[in-house]
């Protein structure tokens, strides 16, 4: 809300908001909790916005009787016994199989098992288990691999990772070599592009890569290219805030291309009647090239143009 959406300026004022708006509970994440101090000092929130909100988080944990006492807890009567039921069975599983989504097919899935031929797999998850379970799970009484399904239901599979995620290797070599002598093959691109393994979120908490050294090209997309200055005069009988959007439209890359795409954007506050203020607009390398085929080729502009859009905001 302060550094993307440019809505507050600081983090008291939103912290102050987001209470304002019913946020009771926050999930433990930064910018957070913490600047609910500086709104308070700063008479951004009042005790009843406190009380309100205080209130109803207490009431939630006395609904399911957090403050009980142990034997008057029903949760605490249940034993391991209870874990891992075939009652349980049935509802998780269910929950995994409706949660997957098919985002590409071209017509190879469903697998048919009349084929006479073997069919290779070829992806860093194919036999993966512990990763499949994503960062919020337990302890689980079994893992099968996508490999070892396609076994179980009587395929002739044979597998390949293609490439690591977190290393350097050679595998991919091998794994074209053995597409080569299967009839069907199926690979996960996006997964061999990098995937969303758990190690990705641990690598992009590095500041270093075993490729390039300093990874700083992310950052680099995101430094302004250019911060034009634009000005608005209040012409209404009323101080008002004013939204500047910045549009663009570009020949880059081929066609269909956006008809118009946003490049920039800010506001201004308390711009007093009949007053003129101006504001910087920062545009970021990343807004001047388009990504094609998969993140593989990198379309850069000839020829662009801007159209600046001031829309006044009402109170």
């Amino acid at each position: 809300m302060v550094t993307h959406h440019k809505f507050m300026d600081n983090y008291g004022e939103t912290a102050a908001l987001t209470m304002k708006a019913d946020t009771d509970l926050e999930c433990n994440n930064t910018p957070g909790t913490e600047f609910l101090l500086p709104a308070w000092e700063q008479g951004l929130v009042s005790q009843g916005d406190v009380d309100k909100a205080l209130t109803r988080l207490m009431t939630a944990l006395l609904t399911v009787g957090m403050f009980d006492p142990a034997q008057r807890q029903k949760l605490w009567e249940i034993g391991w016994d209870a874990v891992n039921t075939e009652v349980a069975q049935h509802p998780a599983y269910k929950a995994a199989f409706s949660g997957s989504v098919l985002i590409q097919n071209d017509g190879i899935l469903p697998l048919s098992l009349g084929s006479s031929g073997p069919y290779a797999f070829i992806d860093p998850f194919i036999e993966a288990g512990e990763q499949m379970q994503g960062i919020y799970s337990g302890p689980v009484p079994y893992l099968i691999s996508p490999v070892e399904a396609a076994k179980v239901l009587g395929f002739n599979v044979t597998s390949y990772k293609g490439s690591s995620i977190d290393e350097m290797d050679d595998l991919f070599e091998s794994a074209i070599e053995a597409a080569k002598g299967a009839d069907h093959r199926l690979s996960e691109q996006a997964e061999l592009r990098g995937g969303s393994d758990n190690t990705e979120e641990l690598v992009a908490k590095v500041d270093t890569d075993s490729v390039t050294g300093s990874l700083t090209w992310p950052t680099i997309l995101q430094e302004p290219f250019t911060t034009p200055q634009a000005e608005v005069t209040n012409t209404s009988e009323d101080a008002s805030d004013y939204v500047a959007l910045l549009v663009q439209k570009n020949n880059a890359g081929p066609k269909p291309r956006p008809f118009k795409t946003m490049s920039a954007y800010t506001r201004i506050r308390d711009i007093q009647a009949g007053d003129t203020a101006s504001a910087k607009l920062e545009i970021t390398l990343e807004r001047l090239f388009r990504v094609m085929r998969m993140a593989t080729e990198f379309c850069t502009l000839e020829t662009t143009s801007f159209l600046l859009i001031w829309m006044r905001s009402l109170r």
